[in-house]
Order: structure tokens, then sequence, then C-alpha cells
């Protein structure tokens, strides 16, 4: 989080966090919509969004969602504001030129110069590194699919089929949505919480926020 143009924009390392909690593609996180944010601090990817059209609901650590509200703007877009974020890094440095020559925000932008930098900083630190890496080390500690594998051994035992119990049990109830996003986070949080530096890092600041 300390590399280069990362450290520079304070949006681009909350992007990589957001998707490390979220164990979302590089699609839907770039997407990601003030609109989608809830005053309860769930996250709510649209199916349109969604990886094979099914979005889900997303726990964020308070502490991570605060720094991130902190940079809103009025762009309906989450990330907008890391372009100036660019631009001013380039000023400081005194490359006035290559400042001017950022353009505004778009989600396409952001994955494009995202997964340019991070292939960059993994050369140096890390090969084979790549925004998927949070999104994969994100699913494995929330043991997401294990939650999936119970919702299927639900289905067959009450002798009918996932997509039917997704959509008659799983997916219509807001209740159960965040059920299933609070088991996801406190897995996460439960991965990560033993090393204080790391957990501080991600945005999970106080112990309590495990729960």
């Amino acid at each position: 989080m300390n590399w280069k143009f990362v450290a520079a924009c304070p949006l681009v390392s909350l992007f990589a966090k957001a998707s490390f909690w979220s164990r979302g593609r590089i699609e839907e996180m770039s997407e990601l919509r003030w609109e989608w944010i809830d005053k309860s601090g769930y996250l709510s990817i649209p199916d349109d969004m969604g990886k094979w059209g099914k979005g889900k609901v997303i726990r964020l650590p308070a502490a991570l969602l605060s720094e991130i509200r902190s940079f809103r703007s009025e762009s309906p877009y989450v990330w907008a504001g890391y372009a100036e974020q660019l631009r001013q890094f380039h000023r400081n440095e005194g490359h006035h030129a290559s400042a001017h020559k950022i353009k505004d925000f778009n989600p396409q932008r952001l994955r494009i110069l995202f997964q340019k930098w991070i292939g960059a900083w993994s050369k140096e630190n890390a090969k084979g590194v790549s925004h998927h890496t949070f999104r994969k080390t994100g699913l494995q500690f929330s043991r997401e699919g294990q939650l999936r594998s119970f919702e299927g051994e639900y289905a067959k035992h009450t002798n009918v089929s996932l997509g039917v119990a997704d959509k008659h049990y799983t997916s219509e109830t807001e209740k159960l949505e965040r059920l299933r996003a609070d088991i996801a986070y406190r897995n996460i949080a439960n991965e990560i919480k033993e090393d204080r530096e790391f957990a501080e890092l991600m945005g999970l600041c106080e112990t309590s926020e495990a729960q």
C-alpha cells in the first residue's frame, strides 16, 4: 500500500482493501457507486453487475467504510476522486505535463491503471500478484464457498433444486442476505485479527469488529 502511485492515491489503496473484503471482481468493484451502500454500511452489488447475473450483499469494516466516505464527491462513483489525487501527485513531483494528461474518472480507466500498477509492483515484490489475488484471498478467508455448499445441502435435504432454494429461501430476504454477509465478514476478520498490523492496514481497527 506504500508503493508509488498507490501510496499517492489513497482511494486506490482503499479500492484494493474493499476488493479484499468484498471478494469482488475488478469489473464490479471499479463500478462501485454510493447508492449501493446503505446507512448501515452494507454494500449491495446489483444483479446486473454480479457474476453470472447474481449480486450479493457485503459488509465492510466500519473504519474502512468511514475512510472511504471521507473522500465522497459529487460523482455517483465511489472511486472518482482518485484521478485528482493522481494529478496532485504529479504536480507535487514537478511533473505538471503529466498532471494535465490525467483524464477524468471512468471505471474502465481505473481497471486498466490498477492492473498496470499492481503488475509493476509485483515485478519488484511478489511475482504473479494481481487484483484477483485480493478477491481470491478474501474468498478463502470468508469460506464463502463453504457457505454456498451448506445452502446446497439444505436444498438437497428439502428435495428442491439449488436454484429454487436461492429464489425462495436465500436471495429474496434482506435479513438472510445480511446474515450471509455478516458470516463472511466475521470469517475474514477472525482470520486476520491476530496480526494487528495487517488487520489495521485492512481497516479492522477494533477487536469487537470481528464479532
